[in-house]
């Protein structure tokens, strides 16, 4: 079978799904929280490479259902290899499985309405997209590179040409300092954008990244687990996304929880109090990964 240029992430919830790599690394790559791709310097996967694993892939999966094209930023090509790469898949697996990508603001504003809307029909069905937080000041001091209105109007412009979006928040993103803001900022920017599915990490400080040089020099306080329980409640508790799946099986949580908003909303909270009443059943730090 192909190899992997490793290291090699996909999302929790595309776990049963066929990974083909159609680029390698993020084409940003300078979010002061992550190490994912530090090891790898960005570039586009050559065709003939790519389509090799394809029709590879094709052969030893001819059924499979989900596909994810890795790595950081597969919006990032342009619309014209991800006709390529979604015609080929289709060609391959005629019963169109469903594609699925990480993707930043700027793939998808790069697209036009036509072109977001093709891709969908080419079997381009759900986009990941980091929102990270809705407040302006974190996304800047981590260096994210987009602002929350750039994601937001990449979200309702995906949605608008029938992808579903995942959006991902990290609990404990600004640190002590700015938990509340922090909270009520990323919980408003979620229900402005009402995602299909909304996920919650929570902050590991990787080694070698500048954002643990800035807890080493005591720039940055990190939330205990407790405060990073607390901060998920007020998320919670502000947030107005009916519809949404609501999930933090993220293995970067210390517990699971999930359901639909805003009817398990209630039930959510509930469930976060016990935890704030009862901090010996949250994971302990050795069960956390990212």
């Amino acid at each position: 079978m192909f190899q992997y240029d490793r290291p090699l992430y996909r999302p929790p919830s595309e776990a049963q799904s066929l990974i083909f790599q159609v680029t390698l690394g993020c084409s940003h790559n300078t979010c002061t929280f992550c190490s994912m791709y530090r090891s790898k310097d960005f570039r586009v996967r050559p065709w003939a490479e790519l389509e090799a694993d394809l029709r590879e892939g094709a052969e030893a999966y001819p059924h499979i259902k989900r596909i994810f094209l890795a790595d950081g930023d597969a919006m990032v090509l342009s619309y014209d290899r991800l006709v390529r790469v979604l015609t080929t898949i289709r060609t391959l697996w005629p019963h169109g499985p469903r594609v699925s990508v990480y993707a930043r603001s700027e793939g998808v504003l790069s697209k036009s309405d036509k072109e977001l809307a093709h891709l969908r029909d080419l079997g381009l069905a759900l986009l990941y997209i980091g929102l990270e937080s809705g407040d302006d000041q974190v996304l800047e001091d981590i260096k994210k590179g987009e602002t929350v209105a750039d994601i937001i109007r990449a979200c309702d412009r995906a949605q608008a040409a029938g992808m579903a979006v995942s959006v991902m928040a990290i609990v404990g993103l600004a640190g002590k300092a700015g938990s509340r803001r922090h909270a009520l900022e990323t919980a408003r920017a979620l229900s402005r954008i009402r995602a299909q599915y909304i996920g919650l990490l929570t902050l590991m400080v990787e080694p070698d990244t500048p954002l643990a040089d800035q807890v080493r020099a005591g720039d940055f306080e990190p939330l205990s687990p407790e405060e990073a329980v607390r901060e998920m409640r007020i998320l919670m508790e502000a947030l107005d996304s009916p519809g949404s799946y609501f999930s933090s099986t993220h293995p970067s949580n210390y517990f699971v929880l999930s359901g639909r908003l805003n009817e398990a909303k209630a039930d959510l909270l509930e469930e976060l109090d016990f935890l704030l009443a009862h901090p010996d059943q949250l994971y302990g730090s050795h069960y956390r990964r990212l």
